[in-house]
């Protein structure tokens, strides 16, 4: 099942080359991976695989713009547990990995 997902994707890369730019452009794009001249890391998902978020938006807000219940939190626990749950609601979302930069320094 991934070689058909790898190929409906690569597909729909292709037309959006062709669409954006020409066809030359889009047939050279598959003749690159095919040949290994470049290297696509995840082309089982054309959502993005790695993520770099902002806790800022959580420290106003919470949890309640994802869904979820928690406001923001007021203590060095419900930091953490809310935390935690964001970072498993955003990575739900990916492939790869979340960053979250400013942790250490919210934390403290």
């Amino acid at each position: 099942m991934k070689d058909y997902f790898i190929q409906v994707n690569r597909s729909q890369v292709q037309q959006q080359i062709r669409t954006c730019f020409d066809s030359h452009l889009a047939d050279e794009y598959l003749r690159q991976i095919e040949a290994h001249e470049i290297y696509v890391h995840d082309e089982t998902s054309l959502k993005p695989y790695c993520v770099s978020v902002s806790l800022y938006p959580f420290l106003l807000d919470g949890l309640k713009k994802l869904g979820g219940e928690a406001g923001p939190p007021q203590h060095l626990a419900s930091f953490c547990g809310s935390f935690i749950n964001l970072i498993f609601a955003i990575s739900s979302q990916f492939a790869g990995a979340v960053a979250t930069v400013e942790f250490l320094a919210y934390f403290d």
